[in-house]
């Protein structure tokens, strides 16, 4: 197996883009690319692979989108016993400011090995990084001209598939960017996988002027069960959209912080808040709001197989005008489970994002609104996800989103 790491910096980002890598003529293909940009500057990093190369010399010729004012670098490094039907288990890749240059991969097998590529802007002339503690430096050089740091390393047997953080530190806090892939062995036995379960949905009524309503929920009998409630709310007094809390059975459930919108006349509001290890069964749930509104109304949904002691991986809320009602939540664990929960005040809601599935898309009553939940169920590998509904016009809207992360 044959890896390919690019390391560039030019004054223009399209230029640090890789357009082919070759070995002798044959095409790699590329895993993934990283860039950070700032002060002028981008800098960017790729991993390529090329898998079960021929034995013997070979000549890597690495092409970029543009003639670069600083450099373009490279280095290869090959291994034996790589899985050649599905080499790659998992990439990643970060960028930042500081002296510590980082990013956590999580691999799905056993025995995988990992290799980073990395480029830090802080040196001296007799210095450039000093790479983390259990990886094994390959690469660590200083270019010429622009003079910048770059590394490349390796985990050499990630025994238990799980979460490895690769990471470098530079002389000083300036920019930096990091890719890393996780190589499958060719014998490998993936990890055993707990996925997030969807079990139910439930809604209250459809209108409500009051500060309080109540429905019935049925929570299934999955391990490691987990409860989630959506809340949407619309009136002329933003402090009224603001809820109070929220119950099943009468056991207090956490918040996630709330996502507000003004339309010119009135206050939108969602929010979504949690429950770990709901008893099975009916669950009465309530939710209390702050004063009398315009509407008050919710919908909950139940899961199986979140992760009791830390169930919440991300959460991201959005707000705007237009006909697109949207929000981008990065996770940080595959596998994990996203819920969103929309309000658009151009009803009705038409479309729901691709790769969502709709779990509740109605029009509430007297005043009429749009109300919405979906959820994408299994998010492999991490990374970020826009959760997206369309509105029948371009008028007001509030999304919250939530990734739950899978049981150990």
């Amino acid at each position: 197996f044959l890896a390919v790491c690019t390391q560039a910096r030019d004054t223009v980002a399209g230029d640090v883009a890789v357009n082919t890598v070759t070995a002798n003529g044959f095409p790699l293909t590329k895993v993934r690319a990283d860039l950070r940009t700032d002060g002028g500057s981008s800098f960017g990093t790729e991993l390529w692979y090329l898998a079960n190369p021929g034995i013997g010399a070979y000549t890597i010729a690495v092409t970029w989108a543009g003639a670069l004012s600083s450099y373009g670098v490279g280095s290869a490094t090959s291994y034996f016993g790589v899985d050649q039907v599905t080499p790659i288990d998992a990439h990643t890749g970060s960028g930042g400011t500081g002296t510590t240059l980082s990013t956590a991969i999580t691999t799905a097998a056993n025995h995988a090995v990992i290799t980073d590529c990395a480029i830090g802007q802080a040196n001296t002339m007799t210095e450039a990084l000093t790479v983390g503690a259990g990886q094994t430096t390959r690469v660590n050089r200083l270019t010429t001209g622009t003079v910048d740091s770059v590394g490349v390393s390796t985990v050499n047997d990630k025994a238990l598939a799980g979460s490895e953080t690769m990471d470098w530190t530079q002389v000083g806090a300036q920019n930096w960017v990091i890719s890393a892939v996780s190589l499958r062995p060719a014998t490998s036995t993936p990890a055993p996988v707990t996925v997030v379960t969807y079990d139910a949905t439930s809604s209250s009524a459809a209108g409500n002027t009051t500060n309080s309503i109540s429905w019935n929920h049925t929570v299934g009998t999955g391990t490691n069960r987990f409860l989630a409630v959506c809340t949407q709310a619309r009136d002329t007094v933003v402090g009224n959209v603001i809820v109070s809390s929220v119950t099943s059975n009468g056991q207090a459930l956490s918040a996630i912080p709330a996502i507000l919108q003004n339309t010119g006349s009135s206050w939108l509001g969602t929010q979504l808040w949690y429950l770990p290890n709901p008893g099975t069964g009916t669950n009465m749930i309530t939710i209390t709001w702050a004063g009398a509104l315009y509407y008050g109304v919710g919908s909950a949904t139940s899961y199986s197989g979140v992760d009791p002691s830390a169930s919440i991986d991300a959460h991201a809320e959005a707000a705007g005008n237009g006909t697109t009602p949207s929000v981008n939540i990065t996770t940080t664990t595959a596998h994990a489970l996203i819920t969103d929960c929309v309000l658009g005040q151009g009803n009705p809601l038409t479309a729901v994002g691709g790769g969502q599935a709709q779990r509740v898309n109605r029009d509430t009553t007297l005043v009429v609104d749009s109300t919405g939940v979906s959820t994408v169920n299994d998010k492999t590998p991490a990374g970020t996800v826009t959760m997206n509904w369309t509105q029948s016009s371009a008028q007001s809207w509030a999304i919250s989103a939530v990734s739950l992360r899978p049981a150990p």
